[in-house]
């Protein structure tokens, strides 16, 4: 299954032995979709479609492929290797996703980094360490940080180019505003007007979520939710703001990944450095999560 105006790479489905065969794939219906120079299937429009598969002119098969429109393909969208490979992405979030951050020895294998590699796909990556969703008053009580504030980031003209330019955007915000118990408030709370000094949680997400879908309607969007930590006031309190993701995430139809049983109170330590950032093994967990979701 395929959205409109979104790709597949066939090669990632055939056989190992045939990996390096020379293909041809034919389409029953090139208006539904087709198959282009990069062995990558192409939706155009909603309905079904089987492709005739050719190896080295010995070996073929079929395969049909749904497309659906962008609306009814987010809900049960899969990552995988054939959806991701050669595609762009942007990442928006704290630490846990700022591949610049280096304090740590040695360096963790950042989980945006490990899909950059894996599959040949370009980042733009506009995680800050220390940020939070939106105007947060815990964290503005220590300074003025509102250029590192997500609802601020994301109004930026490289941002909306970085956007218009890729495929998929993954938001991980949350971390943060748990720790300093940011107001919860409700989705549409924030608006173009008042993002700078309103503090809503849920109304900031929201924001994240509509500024990025006013810059490129057929990007998909993927909010992922916060991981186990023994950070913030409760662990409790801190299931509550990953549940908020999550109402977020269905309120304004992305799909939602989540992340809080990866590990746990026992094994934390063996995937977190310090009982939040994860270790390489940690972010390990966080891609095949992303790609099994």
């Amino acid at each position: 299954t395929i959205g409109v105006n979104s790709s597949f790479l066939i090669r990632t489905l055939i056989d190992e032995a045939y990996s390096n065969s020379w293909l041809e794939i034919y389409s029953s219906d090139e208006k539904t979709a087709y198959c282009n120079a990069d062995e990558a299937i192409m939706g155009l429009k909603e309905g079904s479609v089987t492709f005739k598969i050719i190896a080295d002119d010995i070996k073929y098969d079929t395969l049909t492929v749904r497309v659906l429109n962008n609306n009814d393909y987010v809900p049960i969208m899969k990552l995988e290797k054939g959806n991701l490979h050669g595609k762009s992405f942007v990442v928006f979030g704290d630490s846990i996703s700022d591949n610049s951050v280096s304090a740590y020895d040695p360096k963790q294998y950042f989980w945006c980094e490990q899909l950059v590699d894996k599959f040949d796909m370009t980042m733009y990556n506009y995680a800050i360490s220390g940020s939070t969703t939106g105007y947060c008053e815990g964290l503005m009580s220590r300074g003025d940080f509102s250029n590192i504030l997500g609802t601020t980031v994301v109004n930026k003209s490289e941002t909306k180019m970085a956007c218009q330019r890729s495929n998929y955007a993954f938001i991980y915000f949350g971390n943060n505003d748990c720790t300093y118990q940011s107001v919860v408030g409700n989705v549409g709370d924030v608006t173009d007007a008042n993002y700078l000094n309103k503090e809503s949680f849920k109304g900031s997400y929201s924001y994240l979520i509509s500024k990025i879908k006013e810059y490129n309607p057929n990007i998909q969007i993927i909010c992922l939710g916060l991981s186990y930590s023994t950070w913030g006031p409760t662990v409790e309190y801190r299931q509550n703001f990953t549940s908020y993701v999550k109402e977020v995430a269905d309120a304004m139809d992305c799909k939602y990944i989540p992340l809080f049983d990866l590990w746990n109170g026992t094994n934390f330590t063996t995937y977190c450095t310090d009982g939040i950032h994860p270790k390489t093994a940690g972010y390990e967990l966080i891609v095949e999560r992303i790609l099994n979701s």
